[in-house]
């Protein structure tokens, strides 16, 4: 198992997500946590995956948010439909997999664990996703996330 000492060697060593796959993450992942972009990363992406990970970003904002709400109290009333949100066939991503990776990590920061639970699952079941590969993804938002801190830790004499 490889040891890394830096953030830059952890997004480096991706070696399971595509090239696409980890800008979808990261992108997204950064969005959620407000950080600054990575203008390596906005160089791979084109304008249509751009707007599929606003998408997912403003989709996951939405949904996650709702559903936790409604975890602690089910009610019989309301649900998906009454969010009014387009349905994904009507999104035209150019990269359906990605897309549900940017959810993931979106659902992550947002701590969306329902929404996290039904696009790694459909990974899983309708892409064939291996599991390593979900998890390469899940490290991934977490180091980003982690990084996104250090600015705030605390001066110590």
């Amino acid at each position: 198992m490889q040891n890394y000492d830096s953030y830059s060697e952890v997004e480096k060593a991706s070696k399971l997500l595509t090239v696409k796959q980890a800008a979808y993450v990261r992108t997204a992942t950064r969005i959620a946590l407000r950080v600054e972009q990575d203008e390596t990363d906005l160089e791979l992406l084109s304008n249509e995956d751009k707007v599929a990970i606003n998408y997912a970003v403003s989709r996951m904002s939405v949904t996650n948010g709702y559903f936790m709400s409604r975890g602690p109290l089910p009610l019989p009333e309301g649900g998906f439909n009454e969010l009014n949100l387009r349905p994904f066939a009507e999104l035209d991503v150019p990269d359906e997999i990605s897309y549900h990776l940017a959810c993931m990590a979106v659902s992550i920061i947002n701590q969306g664990w329902a929404c996290f639970q039904a696009h790694g699952q459909q990974l899983l079941r309708d892409f064939d996703m291996p599991s390593r590969t979900l998890d390469e993804a899940v490290r991934l938002v977490n180091h980003i996330r982690a990084v996104s801190m250090t600015p705030n830790l605390l001066a110590v004499k």
